[in-house]
């Protein structure tokens, strides 16, 4: 393909489908089409604080059209006004456009994405109160920290759709430190684990049900640096079936805790596809619900 859109997005690349590419170079130049045949009519927008973003929207001659999560350096960013955070426009004129508590997302990570729509949206002229009512409805597409269910005060989240690491890592921002039980690993696709584990050490994930392949690398690891940092080992156990992670996870929760199935992993092997692993966990939750006092 040798053409690129009018407006470009560029997030972060984070390596994935190592077992296709031979490593994040050749990974990092299929993804460079989106600018490469861009002209300097045209518009990229990307957060100059991400290394990945910054470097690919370097291949782009088009307009930069920058957002950060900080108050100034870019045509959109994030400052404070009257206690509240707000996505502020600085670009061409000074605008109030959104507080980010409107934004019904769950995890800090999704203000890159809020942020980049936002930006597009001024590029067309979108008044700020059609930004607004348009953020504040919106709806996540499925598999992607999607609420399931609350039982007995325990929180169940599906989070299929993170299927590397860093997608994983997010999700565990999302929720409170020592308050998460995590269903992970998955199909081995040859990438970096070691964040992940640091992650889970770091915010005191209380139980691991752990999917082959990459639950035996994440389990190796996750004893070998909570030795070396001296920290707790969370609660491991290697499972063969989504039942049987839910079960043991709803037998290790509290009331305050969540269940988070966030795999940081491909699904091949034990499920069709990310969709079929999603759907599996959430069948098995709506298994533990009691008739009578279910909350949904």
């Amino acid at each position: 393909m040798h053409k690129s859109p009018h407006i470009a997005i560029v997030q972060e690349i984070f390596p994935e489908h190592l077992d296709y590419y031979k490593d994040f170079e050749s990974y990092f130049a299929a993804k460079t089409a989106i600018v490469r045949y861009q002209t300097p009519e045209d518009i990229c927008i990307y957060d100059p604080d991400l290394a990945g973003a910054s470097r690919m929207a370097a291949l782009s001659p088009a307009k930069k059209w920058r957002h950060r999560l900080a108050p100034n350096g870019a045509e959109l960013c994030l400052r404070q006004i009257n206690g509240q955070e707000w996505i502020f426009e600085t670009q061409p004129r000074e605008m109030a456009l959104l507080p980010t508590q409107e934004i019904p997302l769950l995890g800090r990570h999704n203000l890159y994405n809020v942020m980049a729509a936002v930006a597009c949206a001024r590029l067309f002229n979108i008044p700020p109160e059609g930004i607004r009512e348009t953020v504040a409805h919106f709806k996540s597409l499925p598999h992607r920290l999607e609420f399931v269910a609350k039982i007995h005060g325990v929180t169940y989240i599906e989070d299929s759709i993170a299927t590397n690491p860093p997608a994983a890592i997010k999700a565990l921002e999302a929720f409170p430190k020592g308050k998460i039980l995590l269903l992970a690993g998955g199909y081995d696709r040859h990438l970096d684990f070691l964040p992940l584990v640091e992650k889970i050490l770091e915010r005191q994930v209380k139980a691991l049900l752990l999917f082959p392949s990459t639950g035996e690398t994440i389990a190796k690891l996750l004893r070998e640096q909570a030795a070396k940092q001296q920290k707790a080992l969370p609660f491991l156990q290697m499972v063969s079936s989504m039942s049987e992670a839910v079960e043991i996870a709803k037998s290790h929760a509290v009331t305050g805790d969540v269940v988070l199935l966030s795999p940081g992993s491909a699904s091949f092997g034990l499920f069709k596809d990310y969709r079929d692993r999603g759907e599996q966990f959430r069948h098995a939750v709506q298994q533990l619900i009691p008739k009578e006092t279910s909350e949904l």
